[in-house]
């Protein structure tokens, strides 16, 4: 389990947070998605732009207690899975 709070910001700014996430789980973003995170866990937080986690859409990895946002991929965040 990551220890802490991951948290997400859709496109009309509303977050969602997500408290504690299992690890090398897929978990869905709501909210039509992510244009912006912050990870406040203990574990790496991996990006996908597919609701199934695949390796082959991974957008991004971001590393305990860092923030991330698609300004410079232009690309949305569907779900996500700590490792």
């Amino acid at each position: 389990m990551a220890k802490g709070k991951f948290s997400w910001f859709d496109a009309s700014s509303k977050e969602t947070v997500l408290q504690n996430p299992g690890d090398n789980t897929c978990h869905l973003l709501s909210g039509g998605g992510a244009v912006g995170v912050h990870n406040d866990t203990d574990k790496t937080a991996e990006l996908y732009s597919d609701l199934a986690c695949d390796q082959n859409r991974r957008i991004a990895s971001v590393e305990p207690q860092t923030s991330w946002d698609s300004q410079a991929t232009l690309k949305v965040v569907s779900a996500v899975k700590f490792v």
